[in-house]
């Protein structure tokens, strides 16, 4: 068996889960990983290490998947798809802002601060939307597809993959800088972990085949969960009055962190077949990804979610289950639409 897994995760024989479109464990893993956005926003900070493998995990699925929808002919599809979603979400969210700026008087005044050209152009340059802080994620998808389509088109895509290696390390070299912030884009986070996702996809991770070990496994999991502990300890003593307890988007052992459950996913690609959770993974991740910022801004008016340590522990919980019924009414809706026209 170890010696199966071995062979597989070297690249000289692939797993079953990857002649197939979709795999439920990863579906699980996306909904697991829209769980840990709303913590990351709504919750309390002590489960950072293990939610901040959130947006990671979403790209490097996204990477894994690359090939297939390239091989299916759908790459050009689902980019629309994206740009349709992430638009149509700014949209809203654009909505929301100019209501709460007029509301409260202050539109002039933050017409004044926002357009303008230099924002205008970070916004196109680093991924940043105007209305909808979060939604930074689905344009680096967006950037980071189309750079691996003229990557190989151009047969450039093994120098993509230096290049990806080279700014994953700039990316956790700026963690320790205080312009951490500004590497939090389609070229200094996404392209990296899309990369790792798509070189898991085409066999060429024999750096990983370590982890075919699985009683080395444990061990390094729980090591690699005490390194982030240690290193938001080291960042928050170096920065404390720059940032919030040296939490970062994506810490230096993080993708070390992801890549056991990655692996061990990819070979029980079956677990959590037709389960609640894959479903919501699959079909609703996306959308609560987008809606939760609004939903919990709904809440707001309704909960109080500061009140106790306690609310902090159930208050993402419930902005999770708000977002996913506004994701099922909406698709419902998207569905209805599509039969009527």
């Amino acid at each position: 068996m170890v010696e199966q897994i071995s062979r597989i995760v070297s690249g000289n024989v692939k797993p079953a889960c990857m002649g197939v479109s979709r795999t439920s464990s990863l579906d699980v893993m996306k909904c697991f990983a829209a769980f840990c956005v709303v913590w990351i926003h709504f919750g309390s900070g002590w489960l950072s290490p293990i939610t901040r493998c959130a947006v990671p995990i979403f790209f490097v699925i996204t990477g894994y998947y690359y090939p297939m929808m390239v091989e299916k002919g759908n790459l050009w599809r689902h980019i629309r798809k994206l740009l349709v979603m992430v638009l149509c979400a700014s949209a809203l969210y654009g909505v929301v802002e100019l209501q709460h700026q007029i509301r409260h008087d202050t539109l002039v005044e933050w017409i004044t601060n926002n357009i303008r050209f230099k924002h205008i152009v970070s916004m196109v340059v680093f991924d940043n939307d105007m209305f909808g802080f979060h939604l930074w994620y689905f344009y680096a998808v967006l950037y980071d597809l189309v750079i691996f389509y003229f990557a190989d088109k151009w047969k450039l895509t093994k120098w993509l993959r230096y290049a990806a290696l080279f700014l994953l390390f700039l990316f956790l070299v700026a963690n320790f800088t205080p312009w951490y912030h500004s590497s939090r884009n389609f070229l200094f986070m996404g392209l990296p972990c899309m990369m790792i996702g798509r070189c898991i996809r085409e066999g060429k991770d024999q750096a990983f085949s370590f982890l075919s070990k699985q009683n080395f496994l444990w061990i390094y999991t729980f090591v690699s969960l005490l390194m982030i502990v240690g290193e938001m300890w080291l960042l928050s003593c170096m920065h404390s009055e720059m940032d919030d307890k040296g939490i970062r988007n994506m810490f230096v052992f993080t993708l070390p962190l992801l890549l056991p459950y990655f692996y061990w996913a990819l070979r029980h690609p079956g677990f959590g077949e037709g389960s609640l959770c894959a479903s919501i993974g699959r079909k609703y991740s996306a959308y609560i990804y987008i809606f939760h910022v609004f939903a919990a801004r709904l809440l707001a008016h309704v909960l109080e979610r500061d009140a106790s340590l306690l609310s902090k522990a159930i208050y993402p919980f419930i902005v999770f289950g708000f977002s996913l019924c506004m994701a099922w009414l909406f698709t419902q809706i998207m569905r209805w639409y599509k039969e009527l026209f």
